[in-house]
């Protein structure tokens, strides 16, 4: 029972880390998107002219 639960605690411990970065992962990702996305509106609010 000890054993089980120290493999179960160390899974869980890595599979927290891992989602944690994945989760910073697609933060990052999403982030970075929206500031393209957000570059792209202002780029196309401006005259052709210049």
């Amino acid at each position: 029972m000890i054993v089980g639960g120290v493999v179960v605690e160390r899974c869980g411990l890595q599979f927290g880390m891992a989602s944690g970065a994945i989760r910073m992962t697609i933060a990052g990702a999403l982030a970075s998107w929206y500031g393209q996305q957000q570059r792209t509106l202002e780029h196309s609010h401006l005259p052709i002219g210049g």
